[in-house]
């Protein structure tokens, strides 16, 4: 005959489950032996020791079901009368065989148990004859190789069913909490520990005892004074409020309010120490109790009972580091404005370097009898395919000149746009690599970081322009592809004479430096010059002049534009360093705040100026995406906190 028997224990580090298979001869031996174990660490949420053993205990029963499932493919079936699984907490034991309502924790995991076991397989063992205590407890590896409760399991498993030890009455009230006072009473006296909810005198106890504990660790030299009736010293934090000792122990403010007609809670306010963990588990439990309420209100509702030294601090620090309100309103990174670019900041061709943007979609008119509008996109392409933005980016660079570097976004015409580029290069080049046909043709596509637009602000500032004189000059008429084609000329015309500089201060200079004299050398808008056929030919030929002329152009754009880029608008002081790590809530557009991803930054990408733009963020689900960083919102830590405590 073959027997199953498990056993389960848990302490505050872990809870463990041990498997053991017992054989019965024909001849009567008895075999025990250590089938399998398995372990987990305790959660880092504190939680009660019953708690910790009914985890245990669901961890046994899914491990006795696993040893069965796997016996049962070798043949080898077990009766349910001959599996025992053994555990050492009388409550845990309670739980199971209750039919009365539990709390969710309990009942979820009393469900799983059950379904797997039956409540008459669990039995009572006492502690020191559970083999599961020894790894909760922790033993040395020495120890464990001839240690024989461990591997045989306790000695009466190998003896008859009459030694087996005999299961105690169980009670019905099932308790989720182990008192202090009821671990002091030993187990023959069993019958003198408190058992049913907490009640409020209880609660009232417990949270003076803890007070008076906080007030003994951080006052101790005071309330020896106060004792002894003695002054406090000048740099006792507890000077100003002239306090006193009440008949509990605890130390009261005893300030100016005693004459009024207040309560004596807020005549006589508890002092709170200011680094004490229970202060700032009172905060933190009354902010979440008046759904997050802000750090005044808060502070306000506090002092009604107590008086925490330096209670304003603790209040914004425990409403700043509220995962809650701070998913409600986070404050994105805003890093140190970077350089710009050398594409700005050095001379070339006009377009020879590009950036890309769509905008729209506007409706036009598809026909010239027919009213029926279709979408159409300022670039100007007649959807968002890739072979319309490329019919419209040749159209471009028909009468510009070819582009040697482009920018966009990552928007999916512009990525196939690119690629289909690449194909373009390589049917031209033979077999020849890539980078061979990319550096012949001249055209470099580079895209800024997803979900960035600021990367792209100076043509995004084009685009905003345009759209603004397009809406006050079309309206809301419906027009043709021509006359929009016309009607975007002429904005072009109008944005490309906008100064780029201010006028000089010279009273005889009537003309400032636009995008125009790059273009044509001179405004788009003037009026055509006149003829003059009696200027004889030879003074014509100035062509020296005319170069002098456009140089001087250059000169300016030198010497009175690039200075005014010089200053940073925006962004003059850097938040936090983000660092590799950092756990931080990622900023998605069209979606609710409290609906933002968590993150964790998986790398950072700065640039040549050493400052972070980007980095690479990983999600819940494991995927690793880039984001600029102006899209995280770093989530309060530990830095914080020193950083205040030093100010």
């Amino acid at each position: 005959m073959i027997e199953l028997h498990g056993f389960a224990d848990a302490s505050q580090e872990a809870y463990r489950a041990c498997v053991y298979i017992r054989s019965v001869a024909a001849s009567g031996s008895i075999t025990v032996s250590l089938a399998v174990s398995k372990s987990r660490v305790a959660p880092l949420k504190p939680t009660t020791i019953p708690r910790l053993e009914l985890s245990g205990a669901l961890l046994l029963a899914e491990l006795a079901h696993d040893v069965l499932l796997e016996l049962s493919k070798v043949n080898i079936i077990i009766n349910s009368l001959n599996i025992s699984l053994w555990s050492d907490s009388t409550i845990v034991l309670s739980w199971i065989n209750t039919s009365k309502p539990l709390k969710v924790f309990v009942a979820n995991r009393v469900a799983q148990i059950t379904d797997l076991t039956s409540p008459s397989q669990w039995m009572h063992v006492p502690t020191s004859s559970n083999p599961a205590d020894i790894i909760t407890r922790g033993i040395d590896v020495q120890s464990l190789s001839h240690n024989q409760l461990w591997w045989s399991g306790p000695t009466w498993l190998s003896q008859d069913r009459k030694f087996w030890p005999a299961r105690p009455p169980l009670t019905d009230e099932v308790p989720e909490t182990r008192f202090c006072s009821n671990t002091s009473i030993p187990s023959d006296r069993c019958h003198l520990r408190k058992m049913g909810p907490l009640t409020v005198a209880e609660l009232s106890k417990s949270k003076r005892t803890w007070l008076l504990y906080a007030q003994k660790c951080t006052f101790h030299n005071d309330l020896d004074k106060l004792n002894k009736n003695q002054q406090l010293s000048r740099q006792s934090q507890l000077k100003k409020l002239h306090p006193f000792i009440d008949t509990s122990g605890l130390i009261r403010v005893g300030g100016h309010l005693s004459q009024s007609n207040l309560s004596d809670s807020m005549k006589f306010p508890i002092v709170l120490p200011t680094k004490s963990r229970l202060t700032r588990l009172l905060f933190e439990y009354e902010h979440k109790r008046l759904l997050h309420i802000g750090p005044q209100r808060l502070l306000s509702h506090i002092q009604g009972t107590f008086w925490p030294i330096r209670g304003r601090i603790i209040s914004k620090s425990v409403v700043h580091k509220c995962l809650t309100c701070y998913k409600a309103k986070s404050t994105l990174q805003t890093p140190l404005m970077a350089s710009l670019p050398r594409a700005r900041v050095t001379m070339k061709r006009p377009f020879a370097r590009t950036g890309i943007d769509f905008c729209g979609p506007i409706n036009i008119q598809s026909g010239i009898r027919r009213v029926q509008s279709i979408k159409s996109y300022i670039a100007l392409v007649s959807d968002l395919t890739t072979n319309a933005f490329m019919a419209a980016l040749f159209r471009f660079m028909a009468r510009r000149g070819q582009c040697s570097h482009i920018y966009s976004d990552n928007g999916t015409n512009f990525v196939g746009a690119e690629k289909e580029l690449r194909s373009y290069f390589k049917v031209l080049s033979g077999k020849r690599s890539i980078q061979e046909m990319v550096s012949d043709h001249g055209i470099q596509w580079h895209f800024i970081p997803p979900a960035a637009p600021h990367f792209g602000g100076l043509w995004e500032a084009a685009v905003k322009s345009a759209k603004t004189h397009l809406k006050k000059m079309s309206g809301s008429a419906l027009v043709n592809f021509e006359e929009m084609t016309t009607l975007l000329c002429r904005i072009e015309a109008v944005l490309n004479n906008r100064p780029l500089t201010p006028t000089s201060n010279c009273p005889s200079d009537y003309t400032a430096l636009t995008p125009a004299h790059f273009l044509v050398g001179g405004n788009l808008l003037l009026p055509p010059e006149p003829d003059c056929p009696e200027v004889p030919r030879n003074k014509l030929q100035r062509w020296k002049l005319v170069c002098r002329m456009s140089q001087g152009f250059w000169r300016r754009w030198s010497t009175e534009y690039l200075p005014q880029l010089q200053v940073r608008g925006k962004w003059t002081k850097p938040s936090r360093e983000i660092k590799i790590g950092d756990l931080a809530i990622l900023k998605i557009d069209n979606l609710a705040t409290m609906k933002w991803s968590m993150v964790r930054v998986v790398d950072i990408h700065p640039g040549v100026d050493g400052v972070v733009l980007v980095v690479s963020v990983q999600a819940s689900n494991g995927l690793v995406t880039k984001r600029p960083v102006v899209k995280n919102a770093l989530l309060p830590g530990s830095e914080e906190e020193e950083d205040q405590d030093s100010n």
